[in-house]
C-alpha cells in the first residue's frame, strides 16, 4: 500500500468482503442442532448445500478413528417442510433414507446421500476434513534441531506471502533456521486456493510440520471448514498438522476444540495453544468496530485475559492480522481497537501483527494507546516482558508486495513519533522478504533471543528479552 488514498480503497474493499463473510457466519450459526451425536459419536461436519432449488442440511457424526469406515457414520437431514431426523449407520447398501457412498481425496472424505423425496432425487455431498487422519501422517519430533535442546522452542512468524518464488525462499529460510513452528499472521496465498498453499508448504516442510494459520482479511472466504470449497479450506490443513503433532487448541468459552465439536458449525478464527514454553493466542478479524462495544473489546480482550491467566508459560504471545493506525508505520487504518492490545500488555505478552507489508519492532511499551515506552527498559536491544509491559512486531514481509514507511520518519534511526520504534524495514530501507524468529529455552526461563532475517541471510534486527517469573517483583512503573 503506497498511499492514503490507495489504503482507503483497499480498506473499503476489505470491509465489503468482511461483511459478506459475517453474514455467512450468521446464516451458519443459526442452523439448529436437533439431535445429540448418537452412541457418543463426535460431530465432524455441519454443512449446507442448495440442490435442485431446495435447501438441504446434513450433519455427520463418526465414532471411528478411520474416516473411511463408513459403517460408523451417522447423518441427519432437514427436509424443506419440517425437521425429520434420521440417525442410522451409513453403509453402502440401499436404506429407506437413500443410498450412501463415501470416497476420499487429499485427506478429505466426501459423503454423498441420494435420497428419494416423492418425485425428485436429491444428492447431497458433504466434505469432511480428516481431523483424525485416515492414514497416519509423518510426525515431527521437537528439539531435533542442530544445537537445540529438548527444552528449546524456536518459532517463525510471517505474514502476507502469496505463493511465489519469494514464499519458497521464505520456507527455505525457515527450514534452514530449523524452526520448530511457523505462525502465519494472515494473508496466505492471496489466490483463494487453500489446496495450493498447503501443498507448497508440504513440498518443503512435509505434511506434518506444525504450521499455525491466523486469519487475515484476504483469507475469510476459504478459512473455515464450512467454506464449501471442493478440495479443502485453510483450517483443514491446519487441523491435520495439529493432530499430527498432538497439539490441542483452546477456543473461546470452550476448554478444548473437541468440546466445541471441532468448531465446524461456528466461525473458527480465535484460539489459543501451547507451543513448548510459549502460550499463544490468535485472534480473528472481528467486526471492524474499534469502540468499547466492538468484538475486540467485548470478545477478544476477555479471551486474552482469561487464557493467559490460566497459563504459566515463560513467554506469552498475541498474534492477529489487524492493527491500529498509531502502532504501525504504514497506512493501515484502525481495525481492532485498543482493548486487545492493552489486554496483551497487562498480561506481559508480546504482540505480532501482519497487516502492514513491512517489518517493524517497537521498544518496550507500557501504554499502547498513547505509545508510551518504558523508562526503565528503554534500550533498543533489550526488551522486557512482565505484567504491564509488552512490545509489538509487525512481521509483514512474507513476499507479497512491500509497503513504504509512511509514519514516524525519518527513515533512519532514531525514528520519530513517540520514539517507540527500535527497528523499521520497509521499501524505504530497501526491504527484502524475511522472517521474525524467537527462541526460548525452558532451562533459561528469564531470557530469550529474537531476530529478523531476510532471504539473503542478512540479520536486519536482533535483540534479547528479559522475562518475568511468577512471584518475582515487577520492575516497571505503571503509567498514570
Amino acid at each position: 500500500m503506497v498511499g492514503l488514498a490507495a489504503g482507503v480503497v483497499v480498506a473499503q474493499r476489505e470491509q465489503a468482503n468482511h461483511e459478506k463473510t459475517i453474514q455467512k457466519r450468521r446464516e451458519i450459526s443459526t442452523l439448529p442442532d436437533t439431535i445429540p451425536a448418537p452412541n457418543g459419536a463426535r460431530k465432524v461436519e455441519y454443512q449446507a448445500s442448495a440442490v435442485a432449488g431446495k435447501q438441504q442440511f446434513v450433519g455427520v457424526w463418526s465414532t471411528s478413528a478411520s474416516l473411511l469406515n463408513v459403517a460408523n457414520y451417522y447423518y441427519q437431514i432437514l427436509p424443506t417442510n419440517a425437521w425429520q431426523v434420521t440417525s442410522t449407520p451409513i453403509t453402502n447398501q440401499n436404506q429407506s433414507a437413500g443410498v450412501i457412498t463415501a470416497t476420499q481425496e487429499n485427506r478429505i472424505v466426501y459423503i454423498s446421500l441420494q435420497r428419494n423425496q416423492t418425485t425428485d432425487i436429491t444428492t447431497i455431498s458433504v466434505a469432511i476434513p480428516s481431523v483424525i487422519p485416515a492414514q497416519p501422517l509423518e510426525t515431527t519430533t521437537k528439539g531435533t534441531r542442530t544445537g537445540a535442546t529438548s527444552t528449546s522452542t524456536k518459532i517463525a512468524f510471517i505474514a502476507n506471502t502469496g505463493v511465489n518464488s519469494d514464499f519458497q525462499n521464505i520456507l527455505n529460510l525457515i527450514k534452514n533456521e530449523q524452526a520448530d513452528y511457523i505462525v502465519h499472521a494472515g494473508d496466505f496465498d492471496l489466490q483463494s486456493n487453500p489446496e495450493l498453499f498447503a501443498s507448497t508448504i508440504t513440498t518443503t516442510l512435509g505434511e506434518a510440520f506444525p504450521y499455525l494459520y491466523v486469519i487475515g482479511d484476504q483469507d475469510e472466504p476459504y478459512w473455515n471448514s464450512d467454506c464449501f470449497n471442493q478440495k479443502e479450506c485453510y483450517t483443514t490443513d491446519m487441523l491435520n498438522r495439529l493432530a499430527a503433532n498432538q497439539l490441542e487448541l483452546t477456543l473461546p468459552n470452550k476448554d478444548t476444540v473437541q468440546e466445541n465439536e471441532q468448531h465446524t458449525n461456528q466461525f473458527f478464527d480465535t484460539y489459543a495453544l501451547d507451543l513448548g514454553a510459549v502460550h499463544l493466542v490468535a485472534l480473528g478479524l472481528g467486526d471492524f468496530d474499534t469502540s468499547d462495544s466492538g468484538t475486540g473489546a467485548t470478545e477478544y480482550a476477555p479471551f486474552i485475559t482469561n487464557t493467559f491467566e490460566k497459563s504459566d508459560a515463560s513467554v506469552k504471545i498475541c498474534v492477529f492480522h489487524e492493527t491500529m493506525f498509531e502502532i504501525q508505520v504504514g497506512n493501515q487504518i484502525d481495525s481492532i481497537g485498543w482493548k486487545p492490545f492493552e489486554a496483551c500488555r497487562e498480561q506481559g505478552a508480546l504482540i505480532v501483527t501482519g497487516s502492514d507489508h513491512s517489518y517493524s519492532r517497537s521498544k518496550t511499551i507500557r501504554n499502547y494507546p498513547e505509545q508510551i515506552i518504558s523508562t526503565i527498559w528503554s534500550k533498543n536491544d533489550l526488551l522486557r516482558l512482565e505484567p504491564g509491559t509488552s512490545f509489538i512486531v509487525n512481521a509483514g514481509l512474507g513476499g507479497a508486495n512491500y509497503s513504504l514507511q509512511e509514519r514516524c520518519k525519518p527513515i533512519t534511526a532514531p525514528f520519530g513519533c513517540q520514539g517507540e520504534w527500535a527497528s523499521i524495514y520497509s521499501i524505504n530501507q530497501a526491504a527484502k522478504p524475511g522472517v521474525f524468529f524467537i527462541e526460548i529455552d525452558e532451562n533459561q526461563p528469564t531470557k530469550a533471543t529474537a531476530y529478523f532475517k531476510n532471504t539473503d541471510a542478512q540479520v536486519i534486527d536482533t535483540f534479547n528479552l528479559s522475562l518475568w517469573q511468577e512471584g518475582a517483583p515487577l520492575t516497571e512503573i505503571k503509567p498514570k
